[in-house]
């Protein structure tokens, strides 16, 4: 970036928004981690024109029309130099806005977090976005604040966020589909589990994935980008037609598939590297189904994993596959000054079946809530 410092920890902050999800981390990380010291947070229904009017710094933790819907309001209060940024999923109602506020010397920069704000950050893409040659000290704050939370940066220029948006609305609508389809024909998705192979177990879960999530946010990407839905629902209509002419003809199916994977990457051998991350989630799911001793530690440290799997050792207990997920602190929890990088670790484990029986599972148990592990009681 142009700008290699600013001090930007004693300027008046407001966040709106700051009592959701995704604010109330946002607060947290820019108090305890970039060490804010006057912030105010406050909600659609506070004097908003007035606590902006006060501050130097506002940020944006709201959908797309609430922004823009402030930002229209406020313009008179946003004098030359004040710092904007805003963190909505779908953007493009408010590139204009923003570009409009570059000119007149404001310093815009848009972010969007690419996970579940209620997930833990750490590792997760966060695309910034310049809005133009005013940028820099809001690019700034949003990579240090983004930096705090371990997530991957991804600079872009604002204009180019809609292709994210177009890759968000690709996959809803692909996952939407499948439960549409599933549901039309009476099979939920725990009928499908029971009969899937491997590979329709991944399908399972990919779609589970998306149609789990919160549907203020699904119907927050979709009735955002209309024309994006319709040009990729016509999409697969033709691809799904495409795919039903090639099906009598054993052979012409054959070559359709081939030229499909060398589309997406077989020649160039990115398909099979693709394929080989595949493989691995395939083994871990299949190997912690069959045995799954599960277990969480807020103890993350350096070497407690180390420690965690000594019990297992001991008993000679053989460990086929392990997997361990960040389970962040609740948003009630971090209002109540829990620390929102402080997650819990849970670990599942599969076991081989030859080497436990209950006596083991049951001492192995015993060690891990001995070391502060919570472990689920049998039902």
């Amino acid at each position: 970036m142009a700008l290699e410092s600013w001090n930007y920890a004693n300027e008046p902050t407001v966040v709106v928004g700051g009592h959701g999800e995704f604010g109330t981390r946002v607060v947290d990380g820019l108090r305890r981690g970039l060490h804010v010291a006057n912030l105010t947070i406050c909600e659609v229904g506070d004097p908003i024109q007035d606590l902006l009017a006060r501050s130097r710094i506002a940020f944006f933790a709201t959908d797309e029309d609430t922004t823009g819907d402030i930002l229209q309001s406020a313009r008179d209060k946003l004098t030359s130099g004040y710092v904007v940024l805003e963190g909505a999923s779908t953007k493009g109602k408010l590139i204009s806005l923003l570009e409009d506020l570059d000119r007149n010397g404001i310093s815009g920069a848009s972010v969007h977090l690419g996970i579940k704000t209620d997930s833990s950050w750490a590792g997760a893409k966060v695309w910034l976005c310049r809005v133009g040659p005013n940028s820099d000290r809001a690019l700034l704050l949003a990579n240090d604040l983004f930096t705090y939370f371990d997530t991957r940066l991804v600079p872009i220029d604002l204009r180019d966020h809609q292709k994210v948006q177009k890759n968000q609305v690709h996959t809803f609508v692909g996952q939407l589909t499948s439960a549409i389809s599933l549901r039309n024909r009476g099979i939920t998705f725990e009928d499908l589990d029971r009969s899937a192979t491997a590979n329709s177990q991944l399908g399972v879960l990919a779609t589970v994935r998306g149609v789990g999530q919160s549907p203020e946010i699904i119907a927050e990407v979709l009735s955002g980008q209309p024309e994006n839905v319709s040009e990729i629902i016509d999409s697969n209509i033709k691809a799904l037609q495409e795919l039903r002419s090639k099906l009598p003809d054993k052979e012409e199916l054959k070559e359709y598939i081939e030229a499909l994977q060398r589309f997406h990457g077989k020649s160039t051998g990115k398909l099979q590297e693709m394929f080989g991350d595949t493989e691995l989630l395939v083994a871990e799911i299949l190997r912690i189904a069959l045995y799954n001793l599960q277990f969480s530690t807020p103890d993350d440290t350096p070497g407690t994993l180390l420690k965690l799997l000594a019990p297992f050792a001991e008993r000679r207990v053989n460990l086929m596959a392990i997997a361990s997920a960040r389970i962040p602190p609740t948003k009630e929890a971090i209002q109540r000054g829990e620390n929102a990088k402080r997650d819990t670790v849970l670990f599942r484990t599969g076991v081989d079946l030859n080497t436990i029986d209950p006596e083991k599972e049951e001492r192995i148990k015993d060690r891990l809530r001995a070391m502060g592990c919570i472990v689920p009681v049998d039902k």
